[in-house]
């Protein structure tokens, strides 16, 4: 729900109009031709509702992956000090993102197969 607001506000006309109030008619013509041709896009709210827990699971594993790797622990401390550190306090959202998307994501795969 969520995202389909989400995709709602940033992609609705009114506020293209209003963002592009200064702008040239020419772009905002463009504009508006491209989100009247969205169906030729083939991104609709609910592909994106399907695809967004899948970016939260390969978020999470790529942080638990890089975090949890003692060799990679251990080099990311030596080679990036602090930097690795503020990486380091991300773990905990790293676990969370990894088990809520994953189940997310299976969530979906199951309800789309029935």
């Amino acid at each position: 729900m969520l995202v389909r607001f989400i995709f709602d506000e940033l992609y609705a006309v009114e506020p293209l109009k209003t963002f592009y109030h200064g702008s040239s008619s020419r772009q905002l013509n463009r504009t508006l031709t491209l989100w009247q041709s969205s169906d030729k896009l083939l991104m609709t709210p609910e592909k994106l509702d399907f695809i967004f827990p899948f970016f939260v699971f390969f978020y999470g594993l790529l942080m638990v992956f890089v975090l949890e790797n003692p060799y990679l622990a251990r080099v990311g401390q030596e080679r990036m000090g602090e930097m690795y550190q503020n990486l380091a306090r991300h773990k905990s959202l790293g676990w969370v993102c990894f088990f809520v998307g994953g189940l997310w994501s299976a969530q979906n795969v199951w309800y789309s197969s029935l």
